[in-house]
């Protein structure tokens, strides 16, 4: 069974993030920006599991990210979640990533 397409999946491709190390260290930096720029301490503490960035992943339709996980994936991705994980067909997901050079 393959990985369901969403637009996560794509934009880690995109950056290179595809292991769970390389996409935790970017979360990580952010969760920390993101603590400053909203004021918010607690976001720092924001982690992402390895089992989370696999279920995100493979597309996962439970895996959703909530709260302060919400928060930092947001802000490091600059996309709300909700289209963040909706399934993408294959036409759709091509299309988006030949928009992104306009």
């Amino acid at each position: 069974m393959s990985a369901q397409l969403t637009r996560f999946r794509l934009l880690v491709l995109e950056h290179g993030w595809d292991n769970w190390a390389a996409f935790a260290g970017h979360f990580d930096q952010v969760a920390r920006e993101a603590a400053l720029a909203y004021g918010r301490p607690d976001l720092a503490s924001a982690t992402v599991a390895r089992r989370t960035f696999d279920r995100w992943m493979n597309g996962d339709s439970g895996a959703t990210p909530s709260g302060d996980t919400q928060v930092v994936l947001e802000r490091l991705l600059g996309i709300p979640c909700a289209e963040l994980f909706a399934p993408r067909s294959a036409t759709r997901a091509a299309d988006a990533m030949g928009d992104r050079g306009s």
